[in-house]
C-alpha cells in the first residue's frame, strides 16, 4: 500500500465505530469502502469516507458489491441512514 493511502486509511479507521469492507481477487485487494458512525440521540448515521476500486478492476461490479455489503452490515448493526 502506498504511504499516503495507508495514512488515509488509518485516519478514516481511527474515527468512532469506523470500519471498512475490502474486495479481494485471491490475495489482491481490488477495492474497499471505509467509513465511520456518527451517533445522534435517536439513531446513528454512517458516513462513507472512501470508496475505491483498483483501476484494472473497474466496471466489473466491485463497487456495487461493496455498497451492497455495506448496506447489509449496517442493517445488522441497526444503522439505516
Amino acid at each position: 500500500m502506498r504511504p499516503k493511502a495507508k495514512e488515509r486509511t488509518g485516519s478514516i479507521l481511527s474515527n468512532y465505530k469506523a470500519f471498512g469492507i475490502a474486495a479481494y481477487q485471491g490475495e489482491e485487494v481490488t477495492g474497499a469502502i471505509l467509513g465511520f458512525t456518527d451517533p445522534y440521540e435517536n439513531e446513528d448515521f454512517f458516513f462513507v469516507s472512501g470508496l475505491f476500486v483498483i483501476p484494472e478492476w473497474k466496471r466489473k461490479g466491485i463497487g456495487k458489491a461493496l455498497i451492497h455489503s455495506l448496506e447489509n452490515k449496517l442493517k445488522e448493526k441497526g444503522i439505516h441512514l
